[in-house]
């Protein structure tokens, strides 16, 4: 697992400008919506808040930053415009 860099949130949104970030989601999440979605997000945290996630974000979800899987628990990942972050549902076994 990779942690990507994080960028300095100060270059990557500048004032009043709308970062696009396309969200893959899991069958467990769509719930109507459709498997790809976009939405205006700075960093995982607000991905995390606009899809109700943060009670189970640490347990049952996995994330993937431009294809980087992030480190489990790492929330402040910033993003930029253009990224493409995927919702992995996490599973465990032997």
């Amino acid at each position: 697992m990779l942690t990507p860099k994080l960028r300095d949130p100060e270059t990557t949104r500048p004032e009043g400008r709308r970062q696009v970030i396309t969200v893959r989601l899991p069958e467990t999440l769509r719930d109507g919506r459709g498997a790809v979605m976009t939405m205006d997000a700075a960093s995982l945290d607000d991905i995390i808040g606009n899809l109700d996630l943060a009670a189970e974000r640490d347990e049952l979800y996995n994330f993937a930053v431009n294809g980087e899987l992030i480190v489990h628990g790492e929330h402040a990942v910033t993003l930029a415009d253009g990224d493409e972050v995927e919702i992995v549902v996490a599973f465990s076994g032997g």
